[in-house]
């Protein structure tokens, strides 16, 4: 018994202070494993003689189980050779095999048990739940994360479709419009040409005179054919020409008012697709990082569910042990107690540790080629303007998308100007030699 006594004694502080170095990450300690420890230290302790208080190195494990249960990862991961340990330990204090009382207790003994099981009640199960409502927490709000990648798209992108399927419908109305203005207008236009032939050419103007009686008659529609023929067709003239100038006025402002809506169209147009290819590279990106990051969190919860579960089975066990020693388990026979306790290590429920994992949602698809177009493409303008658009009435020209205007093109940098090379220096010209004076002849 002392030699399972200084390793648990031995264990235990070890563990704590390999808790101590590790605190940079407290939340994922490595499980450090009583078995290891003690057959290493064991040995050299028992043979000198060491004395180790069986509820001093019963609370040091209680309490180290303790500090474990508060982590969400493999620190709470110590085995059944640990929990054997410590349920060793436990009986120790046990009077006999067939004893069923707990006056055998000191009552230094009885306190002790009294606390261990008081932590492991109180403390070392209510971490177990609080890890477990942790992890959930963690994987709801991670799971959030994933999700809103979709919804920051659909943010992003909702009322820019509609918008444009607003202005498309405008254009198309618009369109319609100005085919019934030009049917109007066609036939007034030919109700104007009819007059060619249907007003005849005018009579002969009659000779103008200047007596009453000749004016009189000259004024007189009755007697004045000319008169008569431009009273009959002035007024036909001018209605069909007010009606094909009005009717053309008409299809002028409509086609004018409809071109606008085409470059309005085709600019909504370029700038949804614009935003339709940013939100879908964004939303690509954002699963494919929230999804792996979910991933790797599942992975991780899923390690410390198995581990918290080994635990929890362990410490309900060492309780029941507790109660046993204690004379409040439910058995009257100590072994029979014990008995029972030991089968809690695999017969316990532990479902209450469970973890509901959402069901991921698959990568959404996000179709963009349609929208890389311009509105100058052959394609474009088949599918969002001649394919609908009546015969009588022509598109306006196309404006392109504001990523399609080039780039300007750098001023070419000139060649360096080469310094001029300096003329060469002549070299000093050599006077010609002055000739002598002939002298004059002696005579």
């Amino acid at each position: 018994m002392i030699h399972c006594l200084a390793v648990l004694f031995v264990w235990a502080a070890a563990a704590a202070a390999a808790a101590a170095a590790r605190v940079e990450s407290p939340a994922r300690v490595q499980g450090v494993n009583l078995m290891q420890l003690g057959h290493v230290v064991s040995k050299n302790l028992v043979g000198e003689g060491v004395d180790v208080s069986k509820t001093e190195a019963l609370l040091n494990a209680v309490t180290q189980i303790a500090a474990h249960s508060s982590h969400s990862g493999e620190g709470m991961a110590q085995g059944p050779e640990e929990a054997d340990f410590v349920v060793s330990l436990i009986k120790s204090f046990g009077p006999g095999a067939n004893a069923n009382a707990s006056s055998h207790l000191e009552g230094a003994d009885e306190r002790a048990l009294r606390q261990a099981q008081d932590v492991l009640n109180k403390t070392v199960l209510n971490n177990l739940w609080n890890s477990s409502a942790a992890d959930q927490a963690e994987i709801d709000a991670d799971f959030e994360e994933l999700v809103q990648c979709g919804v920051s798209r659909t943010s992003t992108m909702d009322g820019k479709l509609p918008r444009l399927n607003l202005v498309r419908g405008s254009h198309k109305a618009c369109r319609k419009t100005e085919s019934k203005n030009a049917t109007e207008h066609k036939s007034k236009a030919a109700d104007f040409k009819k007059l060619e032939r249907s007003i005849p050419v005018p009579p002969s103007c009659p000779q103008y005179k200047q007596d009453l009686s000749s004016m009189t008659h000259y004024f007189n529609s009755k007697w004045n054919s000319m008169k008569k023929w431009y009273e009959d067709y002035s007024p036909i003239f001018e209605s069909k020409q007010l009606a094909a100038q009005a009717a053309n006025q008409a299809l002028q402002t409509q086609k004018t008012q409809c071109d606008t809506l085409q470059t309005r169209l085709e600019q909504e147009f370029c700038s949804y697709g614009e935003d339709l290819v940013k939100a879908c590279d964004t939303y690509t990106s954002c699963y494919q990082h929230r999804l792996n990051s979910h991933q790797a969190l599942v992975l991780r919860v899923e390690h410390a569910v198995r581990d918290r579960k080994g635990l929890l089975k362990s410490i309900m066990s060492i309780i029941c042990h507790l109660q046993v020693v204690l004379g409040t388990h439910s058995s009257n026979s100590h072994s029979e107690g014990h008995k029972e306790c030991s089968n809690l290590e695999s017969n316990h429920d532990t479902s209450g540790l469970a973890i509901s994992y959402p069901k991921v949602p698959g990568q959404r698809s996000c179709v963009t080629d349609g929208f890389k177009r311009s509105p100058c493409d052959a394609s474009w303008i088949r599918e969002e303007l001649t394919s609908w658009m009546p015969r009588n009435v022509k598109a306006g020209k196309c404006s392109r998308c504001l990523w399609e205007a080039p780039k300007p093109t750098p001023a070419p940098t000139p060649d360096p100007t080469a310094d001029p090379t300096p003329a060469p220096t002549p070299a000093p010209t050599t006077p010609a030699p002055t000739p002598a004076p002939t002298p004059a002849p002696t005579t």
